[in-house]
């Protein structure tokens, strides 16, 4: 029981971690120079690789403890 404990709070924390930094990444870079927004691809991509790892943690874990 203490072990489903401590990788549910280890769970949550990886997750919402992953969360807040993809959706950081995914916002587009404010460029001073030309006073204008500029898309960031790889900041993109990366943001939605951690939206997707977050994903399949959250599926490791529910599998985890409901099984």
């Amino acid at each position: 029981m203490v072990v489903k404990g401590l990788i549910t709070l280890t769970a949550i924390v990886t997750i919402v971690f992953l969360l807040t930094i993809s959706n950081a990444l995914i916002k587009p870079i404010w460029d001073n120079v030309n006073k204008k927004k500029i898309k960031d691809v790889e900041g993109m991509v990366l943001g939605y690789a951690g939206f997707a790892a977050s994903l399949i943690i959250f599926y490791i874990w529910f599998y985890y403890i409901f099984s």
